[in-house]
């Protein structure tokens, strides 16, 4: 089947591509990482989007008024797309600047009121590696946006990128994907990334099975020491013996069933803090 490119509108909603990198931009085989990051604390990205690099099968259609500015060529069009691990959104805003203006828009500019379109992705997973080379991935499904090809609410959407081991590092090859609307793919993108120091880690997680009432939940191999730790029990059913402890025990007085414990570490000098859950799943012991 025939692919089209996006020939009049700047951003295929959810198919953003945007990734932090240095202004300068490197060639030849990057280097890796040794271990890869923690977690993935928040990024603000943006680049200026070559509306032809858009992929869809499906027909694009954006209001007349905005084609004509677009390809007046007097306006250049922003794609921005920024992350953080406090909401667990990914929000892009497309919106149109003059010609020549900075890559990267001052964050005190109003983008909601200017955007032309934009896309709200609820993250459900995030992958970090070094194999072959420092690489992000994000994963989701677009909550709301403004269509470009067609509505994307409910869409499953992928995004990812690789980074050089610089100082500033370089963002580089990007792509995005909304699947059954399009794709995008850019080579280079200017932002911010940041990445976590902290760890919540659970030995057996995500579930531990067991027949026993007493068992003992082990967050000692958390990282980012010096920690502080907080276990948080369900309302009902199970009793966390030391809370603040790194391990602790734990009584199941309810019923079988499925009981969530969260540990929360703190790294205080850092300003950092990480959770994790785990699931124990509690069933009566054979007759």
């Amino acid at each position: 089947m025939k692919t089209n490119k996006l020939k009049f509108s700047p951003i295929v909603l959810g198919l953003l591509v945007s990734a932090v990198s240095a202004t300068a931009q490197s060639t030849g085989t990057p280097a890796t990482c040794a271990v890869a990051p923690y977690s993935l604390k928040s990024f603000t990205l943006e680049h200026i989007l070559d509306i032809t690099t858009l992929q869809s099968t499906l027909p694009a259609s954006l209001p007349p008024a905005v084609a004509g500015m677009i390809f007046s060529g007097m306006y250049d069009v922003h794609d921005r797309i920024s992350y953080d691990n406090v909401s667990n959104l990914l929000i892009t805003n497309l919106f149109l600047t003059a010609k020549g203006a900075p890559v990267v828009t001052a964050s005190t500019y109003d983008f909601v009121d200017n955007r032309f379109a934009y896309l709200v992705v609820k993250v459900d997973k995030i992958y970090l590696t070094c194999t072959p080379y420092p690489a992000v991935l994000v994963t989701g499904l677009a909550l709301d946006g403004f269509p470009v090809f067609t509505d994307p609410g409910g869409a499953l959407y992928a995004f990812g990128f690789g980074y050089t081991t610089d100082n500033p590092p370089v963002i580089r090859d990007v792509m995005s994907l909304t699947a059954a609307i399009g794709n995008l793919y850019v080579p280079y993108v200017s932002g911010t990334l940041s990445f976590g120091t902290v760890a919540a880690v659970i030995a057996g997680a995500p579930t531990i099975t067991t027949t026993s009432q007493n068992i003992v939940l082990d967050g000692s191999a958390s990282v980012g020491q010096p920690l502080t730790y907080q276990w948080s029990d369900p309302s009902y059913g199970l009793a966390i013996l030391s809370a603040t402890s790194p391990v602790t025990p734990v009584m199941i007085g309810g019923g079988p069933g499925t009981y969530t414990v969260t540990l929360t570490v703190t790294n205080a000098t850092l300003g950092e803090s990480a959770s994790a859950k785990v699931n124990i799943k509690y069933s009566l012991p054979p007759h």
